[in-house]
């Protein structure tokens, strides 16, 4: 979906796939948020999707699974 230009609806997808708070779920969101950081600029900003969004997505997430400690782990590189 990411490299078709639907990243807001993959996103949507990984946020209702890790309500349940399973952890394989949450590695697949992790590697999702990791594969998308990979983009360039030109082509997150061609659809509408930006680092920012990422940064807050991540924080989301691993606030969500109770692991906020490890947040700084994820965002810097992003």
């Amino acid at each position: 979906m990411v490299d078709n230009g639907k990243i807001n609806e993959a996103e949507n997808q990984i946020y209702d796939m890790t309500s349940d708070n399973n952890m394989v779920n949450l590695e697949v969101a992790l590697l999702f948020y990791s594969y998308l950081n990979d983009k360039d600029d030109d082509f997150l900003q061609k659809n509408d999707f930006c680092r920012d969004e990422i940064k807050s997505g991540i924080t989301e997430l691993v606030s969500r699974y109770g692991l906020t400690g490890i947040t700084e782990i994820f965002l810097s590189e992003v």
